[in-house]
């Protein structure tokens, strides 16, 4: 009849990364109980980096630029509806 499916060959796991191994070694150092040490250990399992960027000061618009599509304004701020009550108008 037909043929016989044959088990694929076993392979060889990957190494875990270093980012699993310190997870896994996290949570096998401490119980549900755990209080002090063990248990803020727990908080961050993988270590961090500062990855942001220094601030640099830039160029931007002037409040008219930024305002200047704006449907209605007010001095220097966007006038918008009021959603909660009290008068009509904006600013």
């Amino acid at each position: 009849m037909g043929s016989r499916l044959e088990p694929a060959a076993a392979s060889t796991p990957a190494p875990p990364t270093p980012a699993l191994t310190g997870i896994t070694a996290t949570a096998n150092s401490g119980t549900a109980a755990s209080t002090g040490e063990a248990a803020a250990n727990v908080a961050q399992t993988i270590e961090l980096a500062n990855i942001l960027r220094e601030d640099v000061v830039q160029p931007s618009l002037s409040a008219d630029e930024a305002l200047a599509n704006a449907p209605e304004r007010s001095g220097g701020h966007f006038v918008v509806p009021a959603i909660l009550g009290g008068g009509e108008g904006g600013a």
